[in-house]
């Protein structure tokens, strides 16, 4: 899996480290933080902030609002 196959979200279920590649040296890695299922999708923290410090461009901005009041009205 590359990074540019992880999407988005502000619960992720994996997040960056670096690891050691042997040829390569200290290189970006995906670490899942739990045991994910086989149809689940692997999400990572983008790390463009929250709407609230308008960060990021519009399209993160509009859909941080929308995770946002979902987490709200459960």
């Amino acid at each position: 899996m590359t990074l540019w196959q992880a999407n988005h979200s502000s619960c992720p279920n994996s997040e960056l480290e670096f690891c050691r590649h042997p040829r390569f040296g200290d290189i970006k890695c995906i670490v899942t933080l739990h045991e994910i299922d086989e149809d689940e999708e692997i999400t990572i923290d983008y790390g463009y902030g929250d709407f609230k410090h308008r960060k990021g461009p519009k399209w993160f901005q509009e859909l941080q609002k929308m995770e946002t009041l979902q987490k709200m009205s459960k």
